[in-house]
């Protein structure tokens, strides 16, 4: 008899060379705040965690004929939500950046352009994240490891 079983698990961003670096936490539910509740202490490279996603995993559970118990997920992960830590940039935003600051986001802008992206997240890491459908960007002051 096989059951099932849901699994949440909290994916938190930090600031990476490339790509961004990540932390895992199981969750208990899939909540902002359980996800909050359970953020990893310190930074990666120095830098905060600047995002959270939260996924579901939908597991069955197999039992050999030897009697070991497993579970195994049933569907690839489904995203329930992803937070960002920072401030929304439109396109028209870092176009006017761009030309107070000399031309240092020409590359961010050309991203944006050729992805078709109509903002970005400026992060409480410094870094910038496209913003896509479903996405909550969350004002820095509500970040709970960098005020409090």
């Amino acid at each position: 008899m096989a059951a099932t079983r849901a699994r949440f698990t909290a994916t938190y961003l930090y600031p990476g060379s490339f790509v961004s670096e990540t932390k895992t936490r199981t969750l208990d539910e899939s909540t902002l705040q359980a996800a909050l509740a359970a953020m990893p202490e310190g930074t990666i490279y120095g830098g905060p965690i600047f995002g959270i996603e939260i996924t579901e995993t939908l597991q069955k559970r197999f039992v050999s004929d030897d009697g070991e118990e497993r579970w195994l997920a049933d569907s690839p992960p489904r995203r329930i939500g992803r937070w960002y830590f920072g401030e929304i940039l439109t396109l028209a935003h870092v176009t006017a950046l761009n030309v107070t600051k000399g031309g240092a986001y020409d590359t961010l802008l050309a991203n944006m352009r050729g992805n078709g992206w109509t903002s970005v997240v400026r992060t409480v890491a410094g870094n910038f994240q496209p913003v896509e459908y479903g996405d909550v960007v969350l004002p820095a002051s509500e970040h709970p490891k960098l005020n409090g």
